[in-house]
């Protein structure tokens, strides 16, 4: 696993900028003639360190309930959502019940945490610093991307 996420090119950033920010009308096409993905990745990133300390206000604990109204049609066949809060990391897997069973969700997501302890047993053990010195990209690129996306 450790050398299929090696070899993605950028980490995969430069397909989602191609495919959601070209200019590039034929390059647009082609990539709109794709197939749909099936499955949405959705990182939060760190709740607990968007709000101060001070703040009037707090994240609610608990969960939230449905994403959508379960009569909408999903964009997705399956939702993986992740956050950090509290030091702890929370993934939460939302799928069509007509599609899935619970047994199969559960399987799943035991895949998933192998794969992710896979993933930090690697970069523990890793002879590199930290997980950026992975990433092959410029602060001069990350201003251009940020400057597209702006």
């Amino acid at each position: 696993m450790q050398k299929q996420l090696e070899a993605i090119p950028r980490n995969g950033l430069s397909y989602g900028i191609l495919r959601y920010l070209t200019d590039d009308d034929e390059i647009a096409a082609q990539l709109r003639q794709m197939p749909r993905p099936e499955v949405s990745f959705n990182y939060m990133g760190q709740l607990d360190q968007a709000v101060s300390a001070d703040s009037l206000f707090v994240a609610a604990r608990g969960r939230s309930g449905a994403q959508q109204d379960p009569r909408e049609t999903r964009p997705y066949m399956l939702d993986v959502t992740a956050s950090v809060a509290g030091g702890r990391l929370r993934v939460s897997f939302e799928y069509s019940h007509n599609l899935f069973g619970r047994a199969r969700i559960e399987q799943l997501a035991g895949f998933y945490l192998e794969a992710l302890k896979s993933i930090v047993t690697y970069y523990e053990t890793s002879t590199t610093d930290t997980i950026a010195e992975h990433v092959d990209l410029t602060d001069d690129d990350l201003i251009n991307i940020l400057e597209e996306i702006a």
